[in-house]
């Protein structure tokens, strides 16, 4: 449901994908594990405007919900993993682009 509401506002505009992820991130606050990995994974998906237009402008969001996934009580190897894949994902796409989305992408990994 969270990735269909993206969707959504990823089709609209930088103000819509902004308020949506913020959204995602206070309902997350109280969600399952599996859920919330279940969006990180999602990011990977989404297409190079998403990571090269969006995704600067809403980095705390992402970070936020990096968070509450890596300090959550059912904290698995996979929610890590899933955050490891995904900053590798922003390093590829990264090397062709912004340096911004380099050094968020950085900062996920040193975790």
């Amino acid at each position: 449901m969270y990735t269909l509401f993206l969707q959504c506002a990823i089709s609209t505009d930088q103000q819509s994908v902004k308020h949506v992820l913020q959204w995602i991130e206070k309902r997350f606050i109280n969600e399952q594990l599996i859920v919330i990995e279940h969006f990180l994974r999602n990011l990977s998906s989404y297409d190079d405007r998403f990571h090269l237009e969006y995704l600067p402008d809403n980095f705390e969001p992402i970070e936020e919900i990096m968070e509450i996934a890596f300090n959550h009580l059912q904290r698995t190897s996979t929610a890590l993993e899933t955050i490891l894949a995904y900053g590798v994902l922003l390093l590829v796409r990264a090397e062709h682009s912004q340096e911004k989305l380099q050094e968020f992408a950085g900062k996920i990994i040193k975790r």
